[in-house]
């Protein structure tokens, strides 16, 4: 069996062949060009791409150390109530917590009751509005976060195949667990509650990550 691959171990960045691409090809174009105003297209091309190149590490990490606050928010939120609690913030098992959540993966705070929001699901981005019961998060801190959705996929999971089913528990990651800081994405899926725990405490020891379980209870249709 092939081991699996450690997402702390430093990768050559991708973004460094891309960039040289566009260096050599351009650099080709500027040296057979005699028309001086194209020789400057082409040169500040050249330009551009070289301070990309320098700004590049040469290195990057998939996994690294650190959970992400939370980002200020350009305009209001009206999924976010201060001083409420959010889908990972309290460990173990929940009932009665409720919160909604648009196909962005970034949830509104939680709220006590189905009948609770204190907001109204319209207000919330997308069409497709999804409502869930949180049940339980695992007891570890989110010390760790990863650096990219691809990097998430790579090593936590692919995306559960929507759409989702009601009733289904849906295993999410702590936004803090996240680069952008705000999205809860999606783990795995699973008919039952005791796999759906498993798997988040299996998630959240490999990973130094925080993981949620939230029970599908229904949506609402805003078009």
């Amino acid at each position: 069996m092939a081991e699996k691959p450690n997402p702390r171990k430093p990768r050559r960045n991708p973004e460094l062949n891309d960039i040289e691409r566009v260096i050599k090809n351009n650099w080709a174009e500027f040296r057979r060009e005699s028309d001086h105003t194209r020789k400057r297209g082409y040169a500040m091309i050249l330009g551009a791409a070289l301070e990309q190149w320098l700004d590049e590490p040469e290195h990057i990490y998939d996994l690294a150390d650190g959970a992400i606050p939370p980002p200020e928010p350009k305009h209001p939120n009206p999924g976010v109530v201060d001083g409420a609690e959010t889908l990972c913030e309290v460990p173990g098992d929940t009932e009665n917590r409720f919160f909604w959540m648009p196909f962005s993966f970034i949830p509104t705070t939680l709220f006590v009751g189905r009948d609770g929001a204190p907001f109204d699901s319209r207000e919330l981005s997308g069409f497709v509005v999804l409502f869930f019961e949180k049940v339980f998060a695992t007891d570890n801190e989110t010390v760790s976060h990863f650096t990219s959705e691809a990097a998430f996929r790579r090593h936590a999971g692919r995306e559960p195949a929507r759409p989702f089913e009601k009733g289904e528990y849906i295993v999410f990651a702590d936004p803090r667990g996240f680069f952008d800081g705000r999205s809860a994405l999606p783990a795995a899926k699973y008919k039952t509650l005791s796999p759906a725990k498993k798997k988040a405490e299996a998630l959240a020891a490999a990973f130094g990550i925080r993981f949620a379980v939230a029970r599908l209870a229904g949506w609402v249709d805003n078009h």
